[in-house]
C-alpha cells in the first residue's frame, strides 16, 4: 500500500481528487492534502509520500518551485502535475523537471485512477527489482563464500572457474592469501560492514577480493589486477585490517600466505597462512619432488590428450605425472607459457571446433564428448574462446 499526497490551493479540488482515490480499489493506505508549495515540501520531509498530485499554480512556491526541492529531498517518490490549459507549457517543463505525467483540469474520475495506476504499477517494479538485486547480492555473497571453501581447498571445478571469470578474475592472476583469527565472536552485522569496507579499499588500489566468514574466523583471497608488489599488499592489508578490526576495538592474530601466481596454488597459500597463525597443528605443506625437465611437462600433456573428453582435475593431472599439484602447475607454466587448466580448456575446444564442423553430434553431446558436464557452461566458454556460440560456429 502506498500513501498519496495532494497539493492544491482550491479545497474543493482536492476533496473531488480525495473522493476519486476513496471510491476506487487502488492501493493506497492514507491521504495527505496541502495547499501552498511550501507546505507541500515540508509534508514530504515529515509523511515521505509515495506519490502526489501537485498543482502548478498555487500561492508561495508554484508547482515547479516546489518539484525542484521535493527532486532534492525524495527522488523516488512520483509526482504527477496537475494544469489549466492556460498553463499547459509549464506541464512540459514540470516533465523536464522529473514529474512522472501530468494532467489536464479539470480531471475527471478515470484519468485519476488510469494516472495513479501507472504510478502504482512504477513503484511495484521497482521495490521487485529492489527485492531482486538484493536477492542476487545475497546469491553472489553466498556464493562467493562457496568459492573461497572450493580454491583453498584446491577444488578447481567448472562453477568455480564461471564464478571467477564472471567476476572478471583470471586463472593466471597471481595474489596471497590472509587469515585472521579474532579473540571473540563477531555479529554478523558488524562482520558485513567489515567486508564492505575491505571490498572497496582494495578495490581502491587495484585488488579484487573474496571473503569467507567461519565463525571467528576470516578467510581472505586477494587478487592482484595492476601487478601490484606482494611487499606492498602485504603491508597495505595489514594497515587496512588494523584500521577497521581495530575500530570495533577487536583483537586478531593474522597469518600471511605464500604468493601465489596462479588460482592453482591457492590451497598452498591458504595452508600456509593457517599453518602460521598457530590457531591449528601447523599443516605440513607438501613438499615438491626433484623435477626432471621436460619429462614431466611431457607426461601432463599427454595425460591431458588421452583424458581430455572425462572430468579431469588438477588432483588427477598431478596423480599422473607424479608430482604435487603446486609443483607441475609452476612447471607447466614456466616450460609452456600457459597454466594447466588454459591449456585443457584450450585442447577442448579445438576438440569440440572439430566435432561441431563434422555435424553429426548435438551441441549437448560435444559437450559432453569434449568433458564438460554442463552444456551452458560449454558454450559461455566456447563463446569466449571463440567469439561465437557453437551453434553460430558450426553454420558460419
Amino acid at each position: 500500500m502506498y500513501k498519496l499526497l495532494i497539493a492544491d490551493d482550491e479545497a474543493l479540488e482536492r476533496e473531488a481528487l480525495k473522493y476519486f482515490v476513496t471510491q476506487s480499489e487502488l492501493e493506497i493506505s492514507s491521504i495527505i492534502e496541502s495547499a501552498t508549495g511550501t507546505e507541500t515540501v515540508k509534508k514530504v520531509l515529515l509523511e515521505k509520500p509515495d506519490i502526489i498530485l501537485l498543482d502548478i499554480n498555487m500561492p508561495g512556491l508554484n508547482g515547479l518551485e516546489a518539484l525542484e526541492r521535493i527532486q532534492v529531498a525524495n527522488d523516488k517518490t512520483k509526482v504527477i502535475f496537475s494544469t489549466a490549459y492556460n498553463y499547459f507549457e509549464y506541464a512540459i517543463k514540470a516533465l523536464q523537471l522529473g514529474a512522472m505525467d501530468f494532467m489536464v483540469k479539470p480531471v475527471k474520475q478515470e484519468q485519476v485512477i488510469t494516472i495513479l495506476n501507472k504510478a502504482i504499477d512504477q513503484l511495484d517494479g521497482e521495490k521487485e527489482k529492489k527485492s531482486q538485486n538484493l536477492k542476487i547480492n545475497e546469491m553472489i555473497e553466498y556464493m562467493g563464500k562457496k568459492i573461497v571453501r572450493e580454491l583453498i581447498c584446491g577444488n578447481i571445478t567448472e562453477d568455480v572457474l564461471f564464478y571467477l571469470e564472471a567476476m572478471n578474475i583470471g586463472l593466471d592472476s597471481s595474489g596471497n592469501c590472509f587469515f585472521i583469527r579474532l579473540e571473540e565472536e563477531f555479529r554478523v552485522s558488524e562482520q558485513k560492514r567489515v567486508v564492505i569496507t575491505l571490498k572497496k579499499e582494495f578495490e581502491n588500489i587495484g585488488c579484487k577480493t573474496l571473503l569467507n566468514w567461519k565463525n571467528n574466523t576470516l578467510t581472505i583471497l586477494m587478487f592482484n589486477q595492476k601487478d601490484i608488489s606482494n611487499d606492498l599488499i602485504d603491508t597495505v592489508m595489514k594497515k587496512l585490517l588494523f584500521t577497521v578490526l581495530k575500530k570495533h576495538n577487536l583483537v586478531y592474530s593474522i597469518g600471511i600466505g605464500l604468493p601465489f601466481e596462479e588460482i592453482s596454488q591457492i590451497e598452498e597459500s591458504y595452508n600456509y597462512a593457517r599453518s602460521t597463525i598457530g590457531d591449528l597443528p601447523v599443516q605440513e605443506i607438501e613438499k615438491e619432488q626433484e623435477y626432471d625437465g621436460p619429462t614431466g611437462v611431457k607426461e601432463i600433456c599427454e595425460f591431458i590428450e588421452e583424458n581430455y573428453n572425462s572430468k579431469i582435475n588438477l588432483d588427477d593431472i598431478a596423480n599422473a605425472a607424479g608430482f604435487s599439484k603446486y609443483h607441475i602447475s609452476r612447471i607447466f607454466k614456466q616450460h609452456m607459457g600457459t597454466t594447466i587448466i588454459d591449456y585443457l580448456t584450450q585442447k577442448r575446444i579445438n576438440k569440440a571446433r572439430e566435432l561441431l564442423k563434422e555435424g553429426n553430434y548435438s551441441i549437448k553431446q560435444i559437450s559432453s564428448m569434449v568433458g564438460y558436464s554442463d552444456p551452458n557452461y560449454f558454450t559461455w566458454t566456447f563463446k569466449k574462446i571463440e567469439g561465437v556460440s557453437p551453434v553460430k560456429y558450426r553454420y558460419k
